[in-house]
């Protein structure tokens, strides 16, 4: 290099052992001319493997610490400078503490952070980075209060990226049943979440609005009122204080007093908000009144603004629902003709208290389970009353039906309705009914729903009000309520069924072509299938007098040897009238059941046979079932 040293002694055995190279190398500067020579050596790589060797010796800082220092730094230079960014000393998942400060005003509103970072993120396939945690540390955040943001910071591309993480924990995660049972369990934060000030932006929306629901709730836990119970509901960015009695009565012992100012100008809304007012107050009705037309609001001290932590209160609506003291009464129903005759009488109507105003009470009896929902206006001004009526057919059985038809008949022809107390028997409403209020049911259908209402009660079996009633099912209504009333049924004039070979030969024998004969079949169980529904009729005894096989069964019976053994052999009989007749054991009337077999035995021809055969087949135009 072209460089003179002079009184330098250089060391000789530099890489042999250090120490003797720092002392002799020491006792050959003398001066600081000597000193500026001998460090001048490092440029020629001798002192600098010196230093080197020296720091080798000192404490090192991993490249982990070192990304979490940039990961902190990355965070606090995204946060607004007035915010109090704090290290959470303690690692136990949560690395920073954010307090939100709004214009140098702090506002108490904490949320917390966990950093994690990396020399390089690296994206999945569906656009996900993963990250793999500690469960143990999930479920500490689960348990926090405040919100947590988890951030993964890539050091090379110097970005981050952020989620809820308890969001992610309850609607993700979480489909997974055994996450909480895992030793590890992976977040996965969408590649687009970047942490921007956008993101901080957002951050700070939502933790605002939490603690603002969070300390309302605190407020209202802390009211102490012997009277009032108070109640928080938070629908989204809605809140919502409701306020009840902590017992009967507790309204009228302590009343709370709202002032409010309303300025209606002469704007169709107006107009109509006004009206809506009018009848909140007056008739008990639900009412929504625009903020806009509210002037001033003044509230009782329970939910004075101020107290309830709102620094400036304005209404944006006004919602009036309509209370209810609970009052109610019992009541009677008659409709009476113009000769004040009974054509229809329902002795029992609960009605209850609806809503109530200044100016009229309303009554309905919509807690009782029936079709007719009566609804009983009492006009508090000029002492009046009003009283109207719907009827609904939906899943009733058909006995609540028939009722239902009776009384729409009945106040389609009647002259009179008669509305009575029975708890102080005092008549309450005596009307002469309106003509053409309403349209007269079908005869055809009130008949229709009384036999179903008459079947429903002898069978024990209920009985849903179809839809639609076809004619074919009008006619098997007709034939069971028949059954039911007599015990007997017609089957017509042929009857067919099948029996093995071995059945048929005894009779066989004695066939004459030219001969009648009596038959009884006796059934285990018969049913009818009505709109889908199984109506048991119960065991039965078919007759049939005076029947003859016809030409192909007579041609049949003569040729039975030509069968195999256990072959089945088709039996058709023709039977004189008055026909086959069907006796139904539960409905017969006594003395009936007592004669049947005298009148099996008086038949025209023969001795009685007693056959076992399959079901005979069902009468026409409806399903029939018989278990033999």
């Amino acid at each position: 290099m072209g460089h003179e040293y002079s009184n330098a002694r250089l060391p000789i055995r530099l890489f042999v052992e250090n120490s003797w190279m720092v002392s002799s190398a020491t006792k050959a500067i003398r001066s600081r001319a000597d000193f500026a020579r001998y460090n001048h050596i490092g440029d020629c790589g001798i002192l600098s493997f010196w230093r080197l060797m020296l720091m080798a010796k000192l404490p090192q800082k991993p490249r982990q610490h070192v990304l979490e220092t940039e990961s902190r730094n990355f965070v606090r230079g995204i946060f607004p400078s007035e915010w109090n960014v704090a290290d959470v000393p303690t690692d136990y998942g949560i690395d920073l503490d954010i307090e939100i400060v709004e214009k140098t005003n702090v506002t108490g509103v904490h949320f917390s952070m966990q950093l994690k970072s990396t020399d390089e993120v690296k994206a999945t396939k569906d656009g996900f980075i993963s990250y793999s945690c500690k469960t143990s540390t999930l479920r500490y955040f689960l348990e926090k209060i405040e919100h947590v943001v988890f951030l993964v910071y890539d050091a090379k591309k110097k970005t981050g990226y952020w989620i809820w993480v308890k969001d992610y924990l309850v609607n993700d995660l979480s489909k997974n049943k055994k996450w909480k049972k895992q030793t590890t369990a992976t977040i996965k934060i969408p590649k687009s979440n970047l942490f921007t000030s956008k993101s901080v932006e957002q951050i700070k929306t939502r933790v605002m609005h939490t603690h603002r629901q969070a300390k309302l709730l605190n407020t209202i836990q802390l009211r102490e009122n012997p009277y009032i119970r108070y109640a928080l509901q938070v629908d989204g960015n809605k809140e919502v204080i409701t306020m009840s009695s902590k017992y009967p009565g507790a309204e009228r012992d302590y009343p709370l007093t709202f002032d409010f100012k309303f300025n209606f100008d002469k704007s169709p809304d107006a107009q109509l908000s006004h009206r809506s007012l009018q009848d909140a107050m007056k008739k008990g009705l639900p009412a929504v009144i625009d903020g806009k037309f509210i002037e001033s609001a003044k509230f009782p001290d329970l939910l004075d603004p101020e107290t309830l932590g709102y620094d400036e209160f304005k209404p944006d609506k006004m919602f009036i629902v309509p209370i209810s003291q609970n009052r109610k009464f019992s009541a009677a129903i008659t409709i009476l003709d113009r000769n004040d005759n009974v054509l229809f009488h329902m002795p029992f109507v609960e009605f209850r208290e609806k809503r109530y105003g200044t100016d009229e009470i309303v009554f309905t009896n919509d807690a009782q389970q029936l079709s007719i929902r009566f609804s009983l206006t009492l006009n508090l001004v000029d002492h009046s009353a009003n009283i109207s009526f719907r009827t609904h057919f939906m899943s009733l059985n058909v006995f609540q039906a028939s009722e239902t038809l009776k009384f729409q008949n009945a106040f389609a022809t009647g002259s009179w309705f008669y509305l009575v107390n029975t708890s102080t028997n005092t008549p309450l409403i005596k009307t002469k009914i309106p003509e053409n209020v309403i349209s007269q049911p079908p005869s055809i259908l009130i008949d229709v729903a009384s036999n179903l209402a008459h079947i429903q009660e002898k069978t024990g079996q209920i009985i849903l009000w179809p839809d639609q009633i076809s004619y074919e099912e009008k006619d098997l209504i007709d034939e069971i309520v028949a059954i039911i009333d007599t015990g007997v049924a017609n089957a017509g004039n042929q009857i067919g069924f099948s029996l093995e070979k071995n059945s048929v030969q005894n009779f066989a024998t004695s066939f004459s072509k030219e001969s009648r004969y009596n038959f009884r079949i006796e059934a285990n169980e018969r049913y009818v299938n009505l709109f889908g529904q199984k109506i048991v009729l119960g065991s039965a005894s078919i007759m049939l007098l005076g029947a003859r096989p016809n030409d192909e069964t007579a041609t049949r019976l003569t040729n039975l040897s030509n069968l195999p053994d256990g072959a089945l052999v088709q039996i058709e009989l023709e039977v004189d009238d008055p026909g086959i007749k069907i006796y139904h054991h539960k409905w017969l009337p006594s003395h009936v059941k007592d004669s049947l077999n005298l009148k099996f035995a008086d038949g025209r021809q023969d001795s009685p046979s007693t056959l076992s055969p399959s079901p005979p087949p069902p009468p026409p135009n409806h399903t029939d079932g018989t278990a033999a």
